[in-house]
């Protein structure tokens, strides 16, 4: 197992972000949704190391983009903390945000926050592109009303989809 040096944790795990995030070849990508809320066991709050700054509820920076060859990290944003799966396509990153209903639409290559979409729910789901459109479930945990699906397109035009090439 490959391990590198890293900011965001302690050891650049390479077969656990080859599991977990999203990547496009040359960069892996995904947000992190808490950090440490400690346990409760009728002492009060107990962290994992008081001593450290970081160790708090929601850890900023929540999202991160790093090499896919080294580990090193490419670009870092906070206030992006996510539940869901990060999706990679087109340039850019898609993430449900953990505490409301939007949706982040990001710069793949600079990090560079493009859109923040309202949607009806929350979006813990993965996203899925195609054509020129942005599908995606809706809900939570913590909601109460039903989930759904969206599915969104440039100036809600109607989603268009490619004809499927013939293999031969």
């Amino acid at each position: 197992m490959q391990k590198v040096s890293s900011r965001f944790r302690d050891t650049f795990d390479a077969d656990y972000f080859e599991r977990y995030y999203e990547r496009d070849g040359t960069r892996v990508y995904g947000a992190t949704a808490t950090g440490d809320f400690g346990r409760f066991e009728g002492a009060g709050e107990v962290y994992c190391d008081p001593s450290n700054p970081r160790d708090t509820p929601i850890q900023e920076p929540s999202m991160h983009s790093f090499e896919a060859r080294n580990g090193s990290i490419a670009w870092q944003a906070d206030k992006a903390a996510s539940f869901s799966p990060t999706t990679v396509a087109g340039g850019m990153t898609f993430d449900g945000l953990a505490g409301g209903p939007v949706l982040q639409v990001r710069d793949a290559k600079s990090g560079k926050l493009l859109d923040g979409v309202s949607l009806a729910q929350s979006c813990w789901s993965g996203v899925a592109t195609v054509g020129n459109a942005v599908v995606l479930g809706t809900g939570s945990s913590y909601q109460g009303s039903g989930d759904g699906i969206e599915v969104l397109t440039p100036d809600g035009t109607r989603p268009s989809v490619p004809a499927a090439t013939a293999q031969g």
